[in-house]
């Protein structure tokens, strides 16, 4: 049970982190004229390519390793 609630309670802010971090950057930078995103600056990446990097990101790099966290114990190391 205390794996199921740090697990989603670390996803749950993962994922309201980035999303405050979208919308904030939307709200004050609508043209994404000054992110500093390499996705946007280097790339030329818009709005939709950075939400969907976003998503992808927080998968592979918070919720995938938190989601094997939560579905198996941990071994034991021998020594």
């Amino acid at each position: 049970m205390k794996r199921t609630i740090l697990t989603v309670t670390t996803s749950l802010a993962v994922v309201v982190a980035r999303v405050s971090d979208i919308a904030t950057t939307v709200h004050f930078n609508p043209s994404l004229s000054r992110e500093a995103n390499p996705l946007v600056r280097w790339l030329g990446a818009n709005i939709e390519t950075l939400v969907l990097s976003n998503i992808l990101g927080v998968f592979l790099l918070a919720l995938w390793p938190l989601w094997f966290y939560w579905r198996y114990p941990a071994a034991a190391l021998p020594l």
